[in-house]
């Protein structure tokens, strides 16, 4: 009867064994499945087509389901780990210490400070900290006396506790990624903040290197932060529960920068490093939440550029309605425009399509600090504002906004002038399309009707030229007249138009002279215009000296 017994539990037993069995293999190859690629959690890759029209992935687990904690990151950390020494109680010191009357639980900050005062290998760049000996160590404490070692080591308690603590929180935290990156900032604070100490302590004066601690010690708020954030990490054992409590968007953005920094397709004969999954979760573990959003409004903001230049372009030729012009002119602008505009979507389109490889040149650096620090952040560092624009590294957006709002301007300024003065910007427009004039001089001659309007838009010169023309005109307008009235004396009326034909021809010349002077990517006339357009002024003035003296004998 207990042999059936038996008999039945070890079936049980093999039962339990194979249910087991079946489901290790089903996690297996789950985890294998994810381990695939990243199109298996990500969805298709972003770069099949154009920035601006990025996948967003709505329908995509935000995170890949990936387990990172590797034996390769466990050993990183063990590794990165002997970085946080913080040194060890020697005898000698602890009879000092107590002949001062330092309690035994408030010695271990002096042991600290003895550690870094004394490292040879703790310098600026210039290696210009002084080093203590021991010896030279033990004689200041000595030298200070009870009191104000007392005081220093009160003042020094604060870092050097929040330092411990955070050393304590990371070595327990229970994701080995979270685990590196924080290790990551905890080192490099650890090593600024003892470059920090070597430098205040360069003087032995207690005043001045209280007053370097108390009030210019930046060190208190970066180890507590570290400290805060440990204390949240801590109990995380997927690294995915850190991103979860990013926004949507936020979280987007880092799934976008992790696509584009860790396809070995993008920039892939460049020597450009491309990131494991591991790597770029310990790099992004290593950067605070403020920082994390930073980075990625960055992106982000790239990515709202992108979409609001696209906007600009599409618009440049929908001017029809809006200008104040002759059917003949919109159609002639128009038409100028579009053609523009074909030019900006092939220049904007390559543009855009770098954006990948300039992500991962700026990602190619060897720490966190120096990846952050080589991210062109705008000046403004609210990464709230709805306004947050990326920097590119040129001024290729700058310029895409500019013609857009110089557009703006000329339809402005156009539709503000009186017709008088329009029919003044069209004189002055058929002189710089006209190719006989001054054809052996070398000037410009404009083919693009929106480069000679968009500098009406850009430029003072231009409106006041307007306004002198319009001068110009009237007073042609009445030697034209007085000219005609005259007809009882050939030779003087033929002594006068060759005179008024003289001053045209001159005046004619120095408009084309003037508008060759423009810069044509910003609209505006350049250095030389002052003197050219003096001798425009100069021309114009000789024409109304001209008519103001045509009664004299000898015209």
């Amino acid at each position: 009867m207990f042999g059936g017994k038996n008999l039945y539990f070890k079936i049980y037993i093999l039962l339990v064994s194979l249910v087991l069995i079946i489901s290790c293999n089903l996690k297996s190859s789950h985890i294998a499945k994810d381990n695939g690629g990243l199109e298996n959690s990500f969805g298709k890759s972003v770069f099949g087509g154009p920035l601006y029209e990025v996948n967003r992935f709505v329908n995509k687990p935000l995170i890949p389901i990936v387990e990172y904690d590797t034996p390769a990151v466990r050993e990183g950390v063990e590794e990165m780990g002997m970085g946080l020494d913080i040194g060890d109680m020697d005898v000698e010191l602890d009879s000092l210490l107590a002949r001062l009357n330092i309690k035994k639980e408030d010695r271990d900050v002096f042991v600290y400070l003895k550690k870094v005062l004394c490292d040879p290998t703790i310098t600026d760049d210039q290696g210009v900290y002084k080093t203590y000996t021991v010896s030279e160590f033990h004689d200041l404490l000595d030298s200070w006396g009870e009191r104000l070692v007392s005081i220093m080591g009160s003042i020094l308690i604060e870092v050097f506790t929040s330092l411990k603590t955070s050393r304590t929180l990371i070595s327990g935290c229970k994701n080995n990624i979270l685990k590196q990156g924080l290790l990551n900032r905890l080192i490099f604070v650890k090593k600024e903040y003892e470059r920090y100490l070597k430098n205040v302590f360069n003087t032995s004066n207690f005043s001045i290197i209280c007053v370097s601690l108390e009030h210019s010690n930046p060190y208190y708020g970066k180890f507590e932060l570290i400290e805060m954030e440990a204390s949240n990490f801590k109990d995380l054992t997927d690294v995915r529960d850190r991103y979860s409590k990013f926004n949507e968007d936020t979280q987007k953005g880092i799934q976008e920068i992790r696509d584009i920094l860790t396809s070995s397709d993008i920039a892939g004969g460049q020597s450009l490093k491309t990131y494991s999954n591991d790597e770029f979760d310990i790099l992004f573990s290593s950067w605070s939440d403020y920082q994390v959003k930073r980075v990625v409004r960055m992106h982000l903001g790239y990515l709202k550029s992108v979409g609001y230049i696209k906007m600009q372009i599409n618009h440049l030729d929908n001017i029809g309605s809006i200008l104040d012009a002759s059917t003949y002119l919109k159609d002639r602008l128009v038409t100028s425009l579009k053609t523009w505009k074909l030019k900006l979507k092939d220049a904007f389109s390559q543009k855009n399509s770098g954006y990948p490889e300039y992500l991962k040149q700026i990602f190619s650096k060897s720490t966190a600090v120096e990846i952050y620090n080589n991210i062109p952040f705008p000046s403004k560092d609210d990464i709230n504002d709805y306004d947050f624009r990326f920097p590119f590294n040129d001024t290729y957006f700058l310029d895409m906004n500019e013609y857009y709002s110089t557009l703006n301007a000329f339809v402005s300024k156009y539709n503000k002038l009186s017709d008088a003065k329009k029919v003044a910007v069209e004189f002055i427009r058929n002189i710089v399309f006209n190719a006989n004039i001054a054809a052996d001089k070398g000037y410009k001659t404009y083919t693009d009707d929106y480069k000679f309007y968009f500098i009406f838009a850009s430029s003072d010169y231009f409106s006041e030229l307007v306004q002198r023309q319009v001068n110009f005109a009237n007073c042609q307008s009445y030697i034209e007249e007085y000219i005609n009235d005259i007809k009882e004396n050939p030779v003087r009326k033929n002594k006068l138009l060759q005179k008024r034909d003289e001053l045209v021809a001159k005046y004619h010349v120095s408009l084309k002279k003037l508008f060759h002077g423009v810069n044509e990517a910003t609209f505006e006339f350049d250095d030389s215009s002052r003197e050219n357009y003096g001798e425009v002024w100069d021309i114009q003035l000789d024409f109304g000296s001209f008519f103001d003296n045509i009664d004299v004998e000898g015209f």
